[in-house]
This record gives structure tokens, sequence and C-alpha cells, in this order.
């Protein structure tokens, strides 16, 4: 579904007044599964209305013929018949004035033509009168709030209402997730699986769980949703309203796409998009559903994910020597911060341990729990109280079940640890198989215990990562165009219909503060040499075509040309190249540009995705951008924090920052181009498809940036063989540049 559905009927469909169940029957077990659902989380049983000609009385209701028999006005129609009788009932529904439903059958759109052609039939029923219709080719949803528990399979016994939301894009992923979810004494308000999202989709019901009051947690397995570039407003919007978003991406690979000029669309697959975006907005981004459970567990267990310490790390106490090795190891490769003990907690924690030396953090406690147990919880809290430590993790002994003599540990541990006022954790070292009594145990202290260290420490690193980058995005919130609008008005119909001439781009960067390298465009060989004197060697020439995208490979760059012989000479055989490479390229003049050294060259730039719409991609230039693929992405617009952290998030940003000796770039200078370009993108979507500088040329810090090599492509403008776009690229390398680029 393309567009959002009605308010009302959304509002129908998951908070109904009441429900009407076609297809109603004790027998059959989806049916049967719906009913017994339904009164078990106490949807009131009076405002339940099953629908079936065969019966006169089902489950002690009364049974009726048809939902037009149904007395009064109907919230919500449950279809639970297969799917040759779905369109006729939905037609019913429509008549009756239902204003939302649910059909659980399959074989629609995934399946074939047929069910092809059923679908497009209940899309148009919907459309014409303002339905909301979850599925087809679900399980169904829970609205626990209002006790509508219509999940078209039996719930785990032990599933409660609680804080968190899911919405799942695979019914049976979400029918597992809610298993798993109960046996860890989590709660939800709404689980729902979208389906093949004829009358409400994913985006839809996300929206619902940001809006509801009662969510606090946010798990979502996204396949494939309506309406994708909303995504990125309600992920703002749920960070805005402090809930903690969990999600896994599903279909990560490139899965066909049209052909790309820009290196920057070529390296924009959906997965890296979307990772983008997860960082951009404060997600926890998670590989499976064991990482999405433990994430879940600690975010419902921690009262105030946003607002943990400003600073600090991760401090470990364990009471294995063994495991503080491993525990070390996991944290290193997964960039879990495990600091050091300050000296003052290290000299006051040394008089529990007989030994010359021990480990500081993660710290083995051995056997002082049980040997002296107030030396024990003072240790613990002289741990907890160290400012270098923002969160603290404990595992002791955790058997099968608990006893009572663990328990008064887990109790004096926590009364211990609840006072130095900062986040703590239990953990186990593996995914045990514990007994349900110790989660309803652990539940009833108020503490998490998370399952086995890895993916459990990852939680803990990323739940400690929302609070530091909320206040950096709140100050990120860009702002207007830099541009003036009168500009931006006047360049629209420039950069309309396709082609966009040397001018034309030159003028678009600057309306956008972009700075331009020195240069000139020649239109003889005497004027390039004058113009070459006038601006200083060493320059470089290169043609100016828009039918040739990378002029490299028509031989129309030439580098490092130090004289008025050498620009002399350049000028003539880069013609005579270009003529014998691209026969019958235009060719609208030959451009001067002033060699430029700088600290690195990088690459930013904007493509689009099939789903989110405009990215934004930075990554230094080179072989790091063409081999390593070293490149970070955000979604538009940016402000100067969002910027600043996509810089630093490259494997090679130290190359930018001064490593071993290195002149730093001038980081502030690069951010500020990035938001300047984030912008642009947006101003202009309309009219341009992609926008790239390869190379940019960050100078040293002070210095600024310089646009070398910029490459803006239309939309909608034929290229040369044929194809749908034809881009104007201006081109050119510098010498000086420490990490030089390649075309």
């Amino acid at each position: 579904m393309d567009s959002a559905p009605d308010p009302d009927a959304l509002t129908a469909l998951l908070k109904p007044r009441n429900i009407a169940l076609i297809g109603a029957s004790e027998r059959a077990p989806h049916a049967a599964a719906l009913m017994r659902n339904l009164f078990r989380f106490g949807f009131p049983k009076e405002r339940i209305y099953p629908v079936n000609p065969r019966y006169e009385k089902l489950f002690d209701l009364p049974c009726y013929p048809s939902v037009g028999a149904v007395p009064g006005a109907v919230d919500l129609a449950v279809i639970a018949i297969p799917r040759d009788g779905t369109v006729q009932v939905v037609e019913e529904c429509a008549a009756k004035g239902v204003r939302a439903a649910l059909t659980v059958a399959t074989g629609f759109g995934e399946f074939d033509d047929t069910g092809r052609r059923y679908q497009a039939e209940l899309t148009r029923i919907v459309r014409e009168h303002g339905i909301a219709l979850a599925g087809p080719n679900t399980l169904g949803y829970l609205a626990l709030e209002c006790g509508a528990a219509l999940w078209s399979s039996p719930l785990p016994e032990r599933l409660t209402t609680g804080p968190v939301s899911a919405v799942f894009s695979s019914a049976g992923l979400l029918n597992l997730f809610l298993n798993t979810a109960a046996d860890r004494c989590l709660g939800f308000r709404y689980a729902i699986a979208p389906g093949n999202q004829v009358g409400a989709g994913f985006t839809d019901y996300l929206r619902a769980a940001v809006d509801d009051d009662g969510t606090r947690v946010i798990v979502a397995v996204i396949e494939s949703m309506s309406r994708p570039e909303e995504m990125a407003g309600l992920l703002e919007l749920a960070r805005e309203r402090e809930k903690v978003v969990v999600a896994l991406r599903l279909g990560r690979s490139r899965k066909g796409g049209r052909a790309v000029t820009s290196h920057s669309g070529n390296m924009a697959t959906s997965g890296a998009v979307w990772d983008g975006l997860f960082r951009q907005k404060g997600v926890i981004p998670v590989d499976n559903l064991d990482q999405m459970l433990e994430a879940t567990a600690l975010a419902v267990a921690t009262p105030e994910p946003y607002r943990l310490p400003g600073s600090g790390g991760v401090g470990i106490v364990t009471i294995s020597g063994g495991d503080c090795s491993f525990l070390a190891d996991i944290c290193e490769r997964n960039d879990v911060d495990l600091p050091e003990p300050t000296e003052s907690t290290y000299e006051a924690l040394r008089r529990y341990f007989d030994k010359e030396s021990f480990n500081g953090n993660p710290l083995d406690i051995e056997e002082l729990h049980w040997a002296n147990r107030p030396g024990y919880l003072e240790c613990l809290e002289t741990f907890m109280r160290d400012d270098n430590f923002a969160v603290v993790c404990c595992r002791l002994n955790l058997p099968k079940s608990p006893s009572d003599r663990l328990a008064q540990l887990y109790r004096e541990s926590t009364a211990v640890l609840r006072r130095g006022g900062k986040p703590f954790v239990f953990l186990s070292r593996a995914s045990e198989q514990l007994d349900r009594s110790w989660f309803e145990f652990f539940t009833e202290l108020n503490v998490p215990l998370l399952l086995e260290y890895e993916k459990s420490l990852c939680a803990v690193r990323d739940v400690l990562a929302l609070s530091r980058r909320r206040a950096g995005a709140a100050a990120g919130a860009a702002a207007a165009s830099v541009a003036e609008a009168a500009e931006t008005e006047a360049l629209r119909p420039l950069l309309a219909g396709g082609e966009a001439s040397h001018a034309t781009v030159r003028r678009l960067l600057r309306a956008y503060g972009i700075p331009l390298a020195p240069e000139h465009l020649a239109g003889s060989r005497e004027e390039a040499v004058e113009a070459a004197g006038e601006m200083g060697f060493p320059v470089v020439l290169k043609v100016e075509s828009t039918d040739l995208p990378h002029k490299t490979e028509a031989g129309g760059v030439q580098l490092n040309l130090a004289s008025a012989g050498e620009v002399a000479q350049a000028y003539d055989r880069l013609l005579e190249d270009v003529g014998r490479n691209a026969p019958g390229a235009r060719i609208d003049g030959v451009l001067l540009q002033k060699m430029v050294q700088g600290v690195a060259e990088v690459i930013i730039g904007t493509s689009r995705t099939p789903d989110l719409g405009i990215c934004l991609v930075f990554g230094l230039g080179g072989i790091y951008t063409e081999v390593l693929k070293d490149v970070a992405f955000r979604l538009p617009p940016l402000g100067l924090p969002e910027a600043q952290d996509m810089i630093r998030e490259i494997r090679t940003y130290p190359l930018l920052a001064g490593a071993r000796g290195r002149p730093k770039a001038d980081i502030t200078a690069l951010a500020e181009a990035i938001v300047a370009l984030s912008r642009l993108a947006l101003d202009f979507r309309d009219e341009v498809d992609e926008i790239e500088f390869n190379p940019l040329m960050v100078l040293p810090e002070g210095q600024g940036v310089l646009a070398v090599d910029t490459l803006v492509r239309c939309v909608g403008a034929p290229d040369s063989a044929g194809g749908t776009v034809r881009p104007e690229r201006s081109e050119a390398k510098s010498k000086g540049a420490v990490l030089p680029g390649g075309d």
C-alpha cells in the first residue's frame, strides 16, 4: 500500500471496540486459536461476534450467518477462511461499513497468478472504501493493551503484557521470538506481522509503536515495508521519545538494480545504507534473534537507557581466572571499551587478594564471595564506584535453578551494586538452559540477566552508545538550505532535462558553499597556455564533455604540467586521444585546474537506493574506495555532529586524524562539505539523481577542502549509449596528494 490508511481505520484495527470473527469454528485450528487467544487476554466476550452460516451458536456466543447480519457497527472483521472466498467477504465488510480487517489466509501475491489477482482485488476494495486491512499471508497481530490477541496459532503460556512492541516482516520469526521472549519474562504491547501489506503496512505499525505511550522498546525485523522513506523520520521520532529500537534487517544484498555511473552508486547496497541509517538514528542493529533477545532484555531492564553515564567503559567482575582472558578477547574484537580501574581502586582492591598481582578489569574475585562475604561486598562496591566504569557486568555462580543460598548472594550483590548509582547487569557465560525461575527471580530484583558473554557485552556496548549519541544528534538537526531560495529556484530549470553544463555545476557548488579548486575553461591552446601562466604551475588539463563520465579512460586527462610548453603539447595530445578513443563525443572545451596538494583525497557523494531513497556516502579515495570499500552511509539531511560521526566511522579515520606523525586533516571543513551536500541532495531531489566529489581534497587543519573532481548525474537524461541518463563530470587528480585517487 503506497499511502497511509485513514487514522480512524487504523485505530479500529489496533484498538477495536468489537470484533466479528468470520469463519468462526471450534474445530478449525486457526479460527479456534483466534477465539481462545481473545478470551485468554481478556477481550470482552460480549463484543465478539462469531460469523459462520453453519452454526447458530459458537463458544457460547450467538453466531451470525454473515457480517451483514451482525447487529450494529463492526470495528474489525477477522477473516479466517481460505483465500478463494476472501475477496467476496471483504466486499461484504465494505458494504457493512467495517473500518478494519485482518485476513490470515495465505496464497495471495506471494504464491501464484491467481493469488496475485486476488490480492489486486483486495487492494482495490480497501483503497476505495478506506479499510485498514492487515495481511493477507500472516498469523495476525497482538494488541494486548485492549486484549486483541489476534494470533491464529496458540500463544506461549507465559506470554504477558509489558513494554515491548514488535513489528516483524516474518510471522514465523515473530512466533519464535514471542516464545523465547515469554521464557525470559518479557512482555508485549504490540506484536505485529504485516504480511503482504495490502491495506496497512510495516510503516503504519511502526508508527503505532512509536506513538504508543506504553511502549519503551521497539523490536523490528525488516524485509520490506510500505513507504520506506518515512523510516528515517519514525526512527528519529522514537529517539526523541527515548524509545529503544532494536532492528534486524533481512535481504541486505543488492538484488538486481540499475547500472550506476558513480562509485557512490556502486557501493550503496541496501544493507550498507540500512547500517548507516541505524547508526545515524541510534538504532541497535543485530544480526540474529539471539542478539535481539539480549538487547531487548537489557533495554527493558534499563529504566533510562538514554541517560546513562556520559563517559567510562565497561567493568566486569567474574569468578574465574580463565574467564578474564576470554572476556578480554571478546571485548577487544567487538570494540567494547574495557578500561583499567583507577590506581586508587586498584590499591583498595589489593588487600582482598593474596597474590602479587591480579587482573583489574575483568576482575577475578575467585572464591571471595563465599570465603569472605563482607570483603566481597566491599570489593564489589569499590569496583562499582570507579569513575572509569559506566556499566558494571557481574558473573557469579549460575546453576540450572536457583537455591536459597544463591538467591541471597544475588540479593546482597544487587543491593550493593545499586548503591553505585549506575547501571549493572548479571551475565552467564553461554546460552545456558536455565530454569525460568531464574528469570522470574531477576525480574523481581528488577535487574537484567543476560545470556552468553559475546552477545550480552555487545548489547551493553550498544545500549551505552545510545545516550552518548543522542546529545550530538539533537545538536545536529539540519537547518534550512545554505543556498538562497532565489538561487535554488534559478538553478532548478538549468538542471532539469538531464544535461548540466560546466557553468551550471560550478554555480550549484558555489551556491552551497562547496569550495572549488582554481580552474579555467579554455577554448583554444593559446587560451590554455595563458590561463596556466596566470594560475601558476603545475596544472592539469581535462576534456570537458557531458558524453564522457570517466574521462581518464578516453585519454581526456593530462596531469602534472609544469610549464607553458607542456601545457601546449598536452592540449593537442588530449584532443587527439579523445578523438581517437571516443569518436563522436561532444567537446565543450578543455578545463585547466590547479594541481592541489592535500592531506588526503576523499569521496563524498549521493546515490539512490530502491528502498530508502537518497543516501550519502563518504570514504577515503583511491584504493580505500575501490578495494577496501571503507565507506560510511547516511540519509539526508545531516547536521554537523552527524557528519563528524560519519567521518569517524570509517576504519581509516586515523589517517585523517594525524596518525603516526601525519598532518591532521581539516575534519571540520570536511564535515561542513558533507552537510552542504546533504542539503543540496534534498533541495534538488527531483532534478539530480547522483552527485559525487571524487576526489574532494582535504587540506591541513584550518585550510579547508577543495572539490577537484565533480560528477553530477541529472534525472532523465539519455546517455550516449541509449540508456537512461547522461552525467556531467569534470575530472582531475592531484599530484601531491598523500592518498592518490584513480579513475
